[in-house]
């Protein structure tokens, strides 16, 4: 009987106090392994071997598991930036020039009145003025 066969338990438990309720997937993994490897050389410390290449799959599989969320979050962020820039444009067709250099002028200073001030030297309230009254303006448009 191979190495596999005869601690199946034991490797089961390996699997499970490292991957919790994740455990059969980390096994299959694991089994795979054991199946791959050169059973000669890994049979002398065969428990710590199986120890650290499950413990490795697993966190690799943790990691794959963050990147694809992360890469789901910037996704789904681009997507919301898209369509708010689309929206934008979209209602930039209805204000006459000056508006839409408000606008601009608003959105490249991350809609903050002090960075238009400093940009601009004109009062953040004035600022503040034009830019609630194009909110107001769009709002009628819908």
């Amino acid at each position: 009987m191979s190495l596999l066969e005869n601690n199946i338990e034991r490797l089961e438990r390996i699997c499970k106090n490292i991957a919790g309720n994740d455990w059969r997937d980390l096994f299959q993994d694991l089994a795979v392994k054991i199946l791959e490897a050169d059973q000669e050389k890994i049979e002398e410390k065969f428990f710590s071997w199986c120890y650290m290449v499950a413990k490795n799959k697993h966190l690799d599989n943790l990691n794959e598991n963050k990147r694809f969320l992360e890469l789901q979050n910037d996704s789904m962020v681009y997507d919301h930036r898209l369509n708010v820039f689309e929206r934008v444009n979209d209602l930039k067709r209805h204000l006459n020039g000056i508006e839409k250099m408000w606008v601009d002028v608003y959105l490249d200073n991350d809609c903050k009145f002090v960075n238009i001030q400093k940009q601009t030297r004109i009062s953040r309230q004035h600022a503040s003025e034009r830019i609630k009254a194009i909110i107001e303006k769009c709002k009628r448009l819908k």
